[in-house]
This record gives structure tokens, sequence and C-alpha cells, in this order.
């Protein structure tokens, strides 16, 4: 618990001074949408998930290196299923930068009597792309391909889980926390509350690799809801919905928490 409180904190710290800094960056190179909620419609950066990632990575990478360096061979956690997650979250976090950076150099009507500069990705694209975050979690067979089912009982899905059921989890979890965005707080505020839970209910049961990428990820969130919290100083853009999505997903996976997930 000691080196996930200190990696939790390293994670928290790190998203938490390294924000200010992506919100300059963004709003001196144009990537900003519009706050549509608020009344003088004012220009707000995005891609808050950029800083929310390097975070997360920092307090994973901080709790390997205690495991590796402190701890070393008296420790028997198979520290490959958060390679994976890692992995999984960054490629998944570039997709929604890909989609935060496409944006117009002024803004224009986008239906609704919307003004907004933001362009993104085609609708069909997500769900292709997101598809790809898959493959780490798939490459190490990650997560119990036991399944209890209600009525059903207890399935083995054997190759099936890995490579049909880990996909479409994490493309459907991904893509349904990017749909729950729009109002400040909402996307950090929501997932935060989700992986905390979560963080509990894994520690409860023993599954230390899955809390690890939870509470990790919680902490980036808090982090950055600093920031998000109404009136929002940044958005979270894309790549935190999706980055948030992956996190979640992948702490499930490698957990083996799918129904409480």
């Amino acid at each position: 618990l000691t080196t996930i409180a200190i990696s939790v904190a390293a994670a928290f710290l790190v998203t938490f001074f390294a924000t200010p800094y992506f919100i300059r960056f963004f709003n001196r190179i144009g990537v900003f949408g519009t706050d549509f909620q608020k009344e003088k419609k004012p220009v707000i950066p995005l891609s808050g998930g950029i800083p929310v990632f390097i975070g997360f990575m920092i307090g994973v990478m901080t709790f390997v290196a205690i495991n590796v360096f402190v701890d070393g061979k008296s420790n028997s956690l198979n520290l490959l299923p958060l390679f994976a997650a890692v992995l999984s979250t960054s490629i998944i976090a570039l997709i929604g930068f890909f989609d935060d950076i496409n944006v117009r150099t002024k803004r224009v009507a986008i239906g609704s009597g919307a003004i907004d500069y933001k362009i993104g990705l085609k609708q069909w694209q997500k769900p292709l792309l997101t598809l790809l975050a898959a493959i780490p979690l798939m490459a190490v067979n990650s997560g119990v391909s036991d399944v209890v089912l209600p009525i059903l009982g207890t399935i083995n899905f054997g190759l099936f889980y890995p490579l049909l059921l880990v996909p479409i989890a994490v493309v459907c979890v991904s893509n349904a926390t990017n749909m729950l965005a729009g109002m400040n707080g909402l996307e950090a505020g929501m997932m935060a509350v989700a992986s905390a839970g979560l963080t509990g209910y894994l520690l409860i049961h023993g599954e230390v690799a899955g809390a690890v990428i939870s509470a990790i990820g919680c902490a980036s969130l808090l982090a950055f809801l600093f920031y998000n919290w109404s009136p929002a100083r940044m958005f979270p853009g894309d790549s935190l919905t999706y980055f948030s999505g992956a996190m979640f997903v992948s702490a499930v996976i490698i957990g083996n928490a799918e129904r409480f997930g």
C-alpha cells in the first residue's frame, strides 16, 4: 500500500503541475474549443488528456521502479500487465490527441447555432482506431477467460476472451466514455469516481495490478479536475475521454472485475 500511495502521489503532482504548461502551450498553437455553456462562449484550450496521461505514466513507472529496485526479487508481482495497460492507454490517448488537434483556424457554424473550431475525426474512424488500443492487452492475454454470467453461470471463453471480448470491451468503454462528455468537470469527475470505486473493489479482492492502474488513473484525473471544474480553464478533449475509458477497462480486465466494472 505504501508503494501504491507513493505512485498515486507522483501521478497527482505531475499532472497538477504539468497541466498549466499544456494550457499555455495548446492555447499558443491554436488547439482549443468553444465553451458553449458559458454566456460569452469563451475559447478554452483542448486536449487535457495529455498531461493526465503523462501523470499516469509517471505514476505507473514509479510503482514499477520501486518494485524492481527496492523490493527486488522479494516481490512476485507480475509487471507485464502494467506495461500492457500503459501501452494501451498511450495508443488511445494518441488517437484522441489526433482528434483534438484537428481544428480550424476560424470558428464556423457546426449546427444548432453552435460555432466552434474543432473538426475532429469522423465518427466511423473512432471505433476502428480505438480498436488498436486493445492489441497490447490481447498480446499478453490479460485477464481470466472464465466469465460468470447470470443464469448461465461460469463460462470459459478460452481464446475468444483475449481475441474477441477484450477488444470489444476496449472499444465500447472508451467510446461510451467519450459520448458521455459535455460539461465542465463531467468527464474527469465521472471517471475519477468510477476509478476510485474500482480501486477499492480490487484491493479488497487482492488484485494489486488492477488496483494500481485504477488508483493512479484516479489520481491523475483528480489533479486535472482542478483545472476542468467550472468555469473550466482546459477542456479534456478526446485524449482524456478515450484515455480514461481505456485506463478503466484495462484495470477491469487485468483485475478480473468484469461484473463490477
